[in-house]
Protein backbone atom coordinates (compact mmCIF):
# COMPACT_ATOMS: atom_id res chain seq x y z
CA UNK A 1 0.00 0.00 0.00
CA UNK A 2 1.39 3.42 -0.95
CA UNK A 3 0.64 6.45 1.41
CA UNK A 4 1.62 10.18 0.28
CA UNK A 5 2.57 12.47 3.64
CA UNK A 6 2.86 16.61 2.39
CA UNK A 7 5.61 18.43 3.95
CA UNK A 8 4.80 22.34 3.74
CA UNK A 9 7.14 24.99 3.26
CA UNK A 10 7.41 27.17 6.50
CA UNK A 11 7.47 30.44 6.74
CA UNK A 12 10.66 32.13 5.62
CA UNK A 13 10.83 36.21 4.92
CA UNK A 14 12.07 35.56 1.32
CA UNK A 15 9.37 33.01 0.19
CA UNK A 16 6.09 35.67 0.77
CA UNK A 17 4.47 32.94 2.83
CA UNK A 18 3.10 33.84 5.97
CA UNK A 19 2.17 32.02 8.81
CA UNK A 20 1.44 27.77 8.65
CA UNK A 21 -2.12 28.82 10.38
CA UNK A 22 -5.10 31.47 9.43
CA UNK A 23 -6.63 33.12 6.49
CA UNK A 24 -3.59 35.15 5.92
CA UNK A 25 -1.19 32.99 4.60
CA UNK A 26 -3.77 32.49 1.77
CA UNK A 27 -3.85 35.60 0.28
CA UNK A 28 -0.09 35.75 0.83
CA UNK A 29 0.41 32.59 -1.02
CA UNK A 30 -1.92 34.26 -4.13
CA UNK A 31 -0.12 37.65 -3.35
CA UNK A 32 3.03 35.84 -4.27
CA UNK A 33 1.50 34.06 -7.39
CA UNK A 34 -0.19 37.20 -8.35
CA UNK A 35 3.20 39.17 -8.01
CA UNK A 36 4.98 36.61 -10.83
CA UNK A 37 2.74 38.60 -13.28
CA UNK A 38 0.97 35.45 -14.78
CA UNK A 39 -2.33 37.16 -15.60
CA UNK A 40 -4.96 36.89 -14.14
CA UNK A 41 -8.45 38.31 -13.05
CA UNK A 42 -10.64 37.34 -10.85
CA UNK A 43 -9.55 35.71 -7.50
CA UNK A 44 -11.81 32.53 -7.23
CA UNK A 45 -10.87 30.73 -4.07
CA UNK A 46 -8.67 32.20 -1.96
CA UNK A 47 -9.09 30.70 1.20
CA UNK A 48 -7.84 27.12 -0.69
CA UNK A 49 -4.64 28.53 -2.01
CA UNK A 50 -2.21 27.02 0.61
CA UNK A 51 1.97 26.99 -0.02
CA UNK A 52 3.19 24.37 -2.10
CA UNK A 53 4.84 21.50 -0.89
CA UNK A 54 8.68 21.02 -1.09
CA UNK A 55 8.57 17.22 -0.45
CA UNK A 56 6.66 14.11 -0.37
CA UNK A 57 7.54 11.29 1.57
CA UNK A 58 6.37 7.93 -0.30
CA UNK A 59 5.91 4.91 1.79
CA UNK A 60 5.89 1.70 -0.10
CA UNK A 61 6.64 -1.60 1.44
CA UNK A 62 8.26 -0.44 4.33
CA UNK A 63 10.63 1.53 2.46
CA UNK A 64 10.43 5.26 2.77
CA UNK A 65 12.02 8.09 0.19
CA UNK A 66 11.64 11.37 -0.50
CA UNK A 67 10.69 12.63 -4.10
CA UNK A 68 10.98 15.72 -5.25
CA UNK A 69 7.46 17.73 -5.82
CA UNK A 70 7.17 19.68 -9.16
CA UNK A 71 4.56 22.87 -9.64
CA UNK A 72 2.74 22.77 -12.65
CA UNK A 73 1.03 26.69 -13.66
CA UNK A 74 -1.94 24.67 -15.81
CA UNK A 75 -3.82 26.63 -18.24
CA UNK A 76 -7.40 25.52 -18.72
CA UNK A 77 -9.19 27.06 -22.01
CA UNK A 78 -12.93 26.35 -21.57
CA UNK A 79 -13.82 24.43 -25.18
CA UNK A 80 -16.56 27.05 -26.53
CA UNK A 81 -15.86 29.10 -23.89
CA UNK A 82 -18.36 27.60 -21.80
CA UNK A 83 -17.65 28.53 -17.98
CA UNK A 84 -21.09 27.06 -17.14
CA UNK A 85 -20.34 23.68 -18.07
CA UNK A 86 -16.99 23.80 -15.90
CA UNK A 87 -18.94 24.79 -12.77
CA UNK A 88 -21.49 22.34 -12.94
CA UNK A 89 -19.40 19.48 -13.39
CA UNK A 90 -17.08 20.52 -10.81
CA UNK A 91 -20.61 21.50 -8.43
CA UNK A 92 -21.57 17.54 -9.40
CA UNK A 93 -18.45 15.58 -9.36
CA UNK A 94 -15.64 17.76 -7.27
CA UNK A 95 -12.01 18.25 -8.51
CA UNK A 96 -11.93 14.79 -9.52
CA UNK A 97 -7.98 14.85 -8.97
CA UNK A 98 -6.16 11.45 -8.33
CA UNK A 99 -4.18 10.77 -4.84
CA UNK A 100 -1.15 12.54 -5.28
CA UNK A 101 -2.20 15.82 -7.18
CA UNK A 102 -2.31 18.44 -4.97
CA UNK A 103 -4.57 21.47 -5.84
CA UNK A 104 -2.44 24.67 -4.38
CA UNK A 105 -4.62 27.99 -6.37
CA UNK A 106 -6.20 29.21 -8.99
CA UNK A 107 -7.73 32.04 -10.86
CA UNK A 108 -10.19 32.78 -13.82
CA UNK A 109 -9.98 35.27 -16.21
CA UNK A 110 -12.69 38.52 -15.99
CA UNK A 111 -14.14 37.32 -19.28
CA UNK A 112 -14.25 33.54 -17.37
CA UNK A 113 -12.85 31.87 -20.13
CA UNK A 114 -10.38 30.47 -19.11
CA UNK A 115 -8.50 29.22 -15.53
CA UNK A 116 -4.88 29.72 -14.49
CA UNK A 117 -4.34 26.66 -12.03
CA UNK A 118 -1.58 25.74 -9.54
CA UNK A 119 -0.89 22.24 -9.18
CA UNK A 120 1.70 19.81 -7.40
CA UNK A 121 2.42 16.59 -7.33
CA UNK A 122 5.18 13.96 -7.41
CA UNK A 123 4.23 12.28 -10.56
CA UNK A 124 3.23 14.22 -14.08
CA UNK A 125 1.43 10.61 -15.41
CA UNK A 126 -1.52 12.12 -12.39
CA UNK A 127 -1.83 15.63 -13.79
CA UNK A 128 -2.48 13.67 -16.83
CA UNK A 129 -5.37 11.09 -15.61
CA UNK A 130 -6.65 14.57 -13.68
CA UNK A 131 -6.82 16.55 -17.07
CA UNK A 132 -8.41 13.44 -18.96
CA UNK A 133 -11.39 13.94 -16.38
CA UNK A 134 -11.91 17.36 -17.92
CA UNK A 135 -10.53 16.70 -21.27
CA UNK A 136 -14.07 16.79 -23.34
CA UNK A 137 -15.01 20.53 -21.59
CA UNK A 138 -11.58 22.22 -21.77
CA UNK A 139 -8.13 22.66 -23.65
CA UNK A 140 -5.28 22.56 -21.37
CA UNK A 141 -1.86 24.30 -21.72
CA UNK A 142 0.89 22.58 -18.64
CA UNK A 143 4.05 24.35 -17.81
CA UNK A 144 6.85 23.27 -15.23
CA UNK A 145 7.15 26.73 -13.07
CA UNK A 146 9.44 27.53 -9.92
CA UNK A 147 8.67 29.68 -6.82
CA UNK A 148 10.31 33.29 -7.08
CA UNK A 149 12.80 32.25 -4.32
CA UNK A 150 13.51 28.97 -6.30
CA UNK A 151 14.12 31.27 -9.93
CA UNK A 152 16.13 34.08 -7.79
CA UNK A 153 18.61 31.26 -5.88
CA UNK A 154 18.76 29.28 -9.25
CA UNK A 155 19.92 32.44 -10.91
CA UNK A 156 21.72 34.38 -8.28
CA UNK A 157 25.25 32.56 -9.05
CA UNK A 158 24.79 33.78 -12.24
CA UNK A 159 24.82 37.88 -11.51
Amino acid sequence: MRILKHISKLQTPSNGFTPHLGHGRHFSACRTLRSSRIPVGLLVTPKECTPPSILVTVVDNEAETLMPRTLYMVVEHFKNKDAIAVYRRFRDKGRMAPEGLRYVCSWIDDRLERCYQLMETHDRRLLDEWMANWKDLVDFEVHVVVTSKEAADKIAPLL
